[in-house]
C-alpha cells in the first residue's frame, strides 16, 4: 500500500503547509482498457465520449501522423473506425459537435504561409461521427487552417493548435480551438484562440502576445501547455506566463471574443487543462515546470476571477504532472502522470478531488513496468475514460492507451469510505492519497 503523499495548501489569503499521512481509501474500479497502435510510437492526446462510445485523438509514428477514431463504450479490442492522415502531422485534442467529431493540430502541406518561408500552421478538422468517409483531408468533412493566413500573429511564424472544445450557443454548435505561435523573430510563443461555426466558418480570432514559453525553454515543443473550456456563455483559456518567472495564467472571454478578465496565479507553475461547472473554474497542471520533480497543481477560481483555493500534491518527491480535468457530482477527476512509487518508469494517474475544498480524496495508478501516462479525460454517464500513451501494453513501442473507470460509486466528498484494496485487474492499481 502506498501512502506517501505530501500536500501543500495555498489559500487566497493565507499560506499553510503540512505533510499528509491519510488512511487508505477506495479507488475507482477499472472497467476495461485497450490500446491503438503498431510497431512505431503513437501518443494519445485527447478524448471525448457520449452514449455512442469514446472518441480519441493522437499522433502516429514519431509524431508525424494525425490519428482520430472511436471505440465502443466497453472498449473492445478493435476501434469502430479510425483515420490516420499522413498530414496533419498530429491531433492535439478532440471534441463532439452536433453531428461530427472535431480535432485540432498542425499541418504543413494543407496550410498556406503568406509571410516569409513556409512553416507549419494550425489546422482544425471535422470528421463524421459515424466514421463514414468525407471528401476532405484524410476522409474528413472539412479541414480549416486555424487561424487563416497569415495566422495567429502577423509575423507568420510556426504555429500549432493545442486543444479544441465545443459548446452549444443559442441551439447551435460552436467550435473553439486554442493554439500557440511565434509573435516575432525570437521564437518565443504567444497564444491565440479561434471560434468556428459547425460548417468551418471562422467567426473570430483573438491573439495574445504575452509570452507563454521562451524559446530557450525545454517545453517549447510540449503542446499541452494551453487548456481550453467553453460553457456556452463563457470561454476559459488556461496556460502560463513567463513575463516574470513562470506562473499559471487564466483568461475569460465572452462568446463574442471580448476579454472579460485575465488572472495570473501567485503559484510557480503552469496550467495544462481547465474545466468549469456550477459557476466555478478549475485549472490543473504542475508546479515549477522545466524542473526535474514538479508537483501536481490544482486551483479553483470563481466566475469573477477570484482565487478560491490552491493546492499542490507531491508523490514521493518525484515528477508529478496533471494534463486533464473534468467535473462531476461535486468531484474533480484529474489525470496525468507520476514517477513516484510506480510499477516502473512513469505511470498514468487519476486523482479524485473535492471540488469545494480541493482536498484529495483518492488516487489510482495505471501502468506496468515501462512508461505510461494519461493526457486527457472525459465522462459519459457513469464511466470515466482516460487517454494517453503506454509502453507497458500494446503492439510495441508507445501505443495510444485508453482506460475506462467506474465513477458511479464515487462517494460524496466528506463521506468517503475508508477501505484498503489491493491490485486491480488490467493494470489499474489503487494508491493511497
Amino acid at each position: 500500500m502506498k501512502k506517501n503523499w505530501r500536500g501543500v495548501q495555498v489559500s487566497a489569503v493565507t499560506l499553510a503547509a503540512w505533510t499528509i499521512f491519510p488512511a487508505p481509501v477506495l479507488a475507482l474500479p477499472l472497467l476495461a482498457q485497450t490500446t491503438f497502435g503498431g510497431a512505431g510510437d503513437e501518443l494519445g492526446t485527447g478524448v471525448a465520449a457520449n452514449s455512442s462510445g469514446v472518441f480519441f485523438s493522437g499522433a502516429g509514428p514519431a509524431g508525424n501522423q494525425g490519428v482520430v477514431g472511436q471505440y465502443g463504450s466497453s472498449l473492445g479490442p478493435s476501434a469502430v473506425w479510425s483515420r490516420s492522415p499522413s498530414d496533419p502531422a498530429a491531433f492535439q485534442g478532440v471534441a463532439l459537435t452536433g453531428n461530427g467529431v472535431v480535432t485540432a493540430g498542425w499541418s504543413y502541406s494543407h496550410t498556406v504561409d503568406t509571410v516569409g518561408s513556409k512553416e507549419f500552421k494550425g489546422i482544425t478538422v471535422l470528421f463524421n461521427a459515424d466514421g463514414s468517409m468525407g471528401g476532405g483531408v484524410g476522409g474528413s468533412v472539412w479541414a480549416r487552417q486555424t487561424p487563416g493566413a497569415p495566422g495567429g500573429f502577423p509575423y507568420g511564424g510556426f504555429e500549432f493548435l493545442t486543444g479544441v472544445v465545443t459548446a452549444s450557443e443559442a441551439g447551435q454548435s460552436r467550435i473553439y480551438a486554442a493554439g500557440l505561435g511565434q509573435p516575432g523573430f525570437s521564437g518565443d510563443l504567444g497564444r491565440f484562440v479561434t471560434k468556428y461555426d459547425e460548417s468551418g466558418n471562422i467567426l473570430w480570432t483573438r491573439s495574445d502576445t504575452t509570452t507563454i514559453v521562451h524559446a530557450a525553454s525545454s517545453t517549447l515543443w510540449d503542446t499541452r501547455t494551453t487548456g481550453i473550456a467553453a460553457t456556452g456563455d463563457s470561454l476559459y483559456v488556461a496556460s502560463r506566463s513567463e513575463n516574470s518567472g513562470v506562473h499559471p495564467d487564466l483568461k475569460k472571454y465572452d462568446p463574442d471574443g471580448n476579454l472579460l478578465w485575465s488572472r495570473t496565479s501567485a503559484a510557480a507553475g503552469e496550467y495544462r487543462s481547465v474545466t468549469s461547472a456550477d459557476g466555478k473554474v478549475y485549472a490543473v497542471g504542475q508546479t515549477n515546470p522545466d524542473t526535474a520533480n514538479p508537483d501536481f497543481l490544482i486551483e479553483s477560481w470563481d466566475a469573477a476571477g477570484n482565487l478560491l483555493w490552491s493546492k499542490t500534491y507531491g508523490r514521493n518527491s518525484a515528477q508529478d504532472i496533471l494534463n486533464g480535468v473534468v467535473f462531476q457530482g461535486g468531484h474533480l477527476f484529474a489525470v496525468g502522470s507520476t514517477k513516484g512509487n510506480t510499477a516502473g518508469g512513469t505511470d498514468g494517474i487519476l486523482l479524485e478531488i473535492d471540488a469545494l475544498t480541493g482536498d484529495l480524496l483518492d488516487s489510482t495508478l495505471w501502468g506496468g513496468a515501462a512508461d505510461d501516462s494519461f493526457n486527457g479525460v472525459a465522462i459519459a454517464g457513469s464511466t470515466l475514460y482516460a487517454v494517453g500513451s503506454t509502453r507497458s501494453f500494446g503492439a510495441g513501442g508507445s501505443d495510444i492507451g485508453i482506460a475506462a473507470f467506474d465513477v458511479q460509486g464515487a462517494p460524496e466528498p466528506g463521506t468517503l469510505a475508508l477501505a484498503a484494496i489491493g491490485l486491480l485487474a488490467l493494470g489499474g492499481r489503487r494508491s493511497g492519497r
